[in-house]
């Protein structure tokens, strides 16, 4: 199967959920943005998987789709580290239903691919983000990692990240 020519590109949370969607080749943004959820734990995962399904079964009606995943992360607090993996596991239904190709990175690889720092902080992934996109400002902290996450799926050449 061929290249998809967009990528989604998903930073998952509890409370905010980073999304970005790019074109493969031209690395140009079609969306980017945070989905910010609230209330109840039960209520914050159905909004997630029905808003990040919704941005997925839009971008899939232009064909194929790739999705860049932030691998699962082991917090010392427990309770983040199982709150974390449902809201993965709501994002990780709408990627089934929207029928796309799921690939995960861990955030240490897509930091490091972004900024050459896999312990680099949010002040310094979305000035890169935003220079890399050729984006007017940095984006929101969310948004910017799941920017990341897109670009380091599209394998863009060194030269840009550089």
């Amino acid at each position: 199967m061929p290249d998809p020519r967009l990528i989604v590109g998903i930073d998952p949370g509890t409370k905010l959920v980073g999304f970005c969607v790019l074109e493969r080749e031209r690395l140009r943004v079609h969306r980017l943005g945070v989905i910010e959820v609230r209330g109840r734990l039960q209520f914050r995962l159905a909004w997630i998987q029905e808003k990040v399904e919704a941005i997925l079964t839009e971008v899939a009606a232009q064909g194929p789709l790739d999705v860049s995943l932030e691998h699962a992360i082991i917090y010392r607090a427990r309770q983040t580290t199982i709150a974390l993996a449902e809201a993965r596991g709501a994002i990780l239904v709408a990627i089934a239903h929207a029928e796309a190709r799921l690939y995960e990175y861990h955030a240490s690889a897509w930091k490091k691919a972004i900024t050459g720092n896999g312990a680099a902080d949010y002040q310094a992934i979305a000035p890169q983000v935003a220079r890399i996109l050729r984006l007017d400002r940095p984006p929101p902290p969310d948004a910017a990692a799941a920017g990341a996450l897109a670009i380091m799926h599209a394998g863009v050449p060194d030269a840009l990240l550089a």
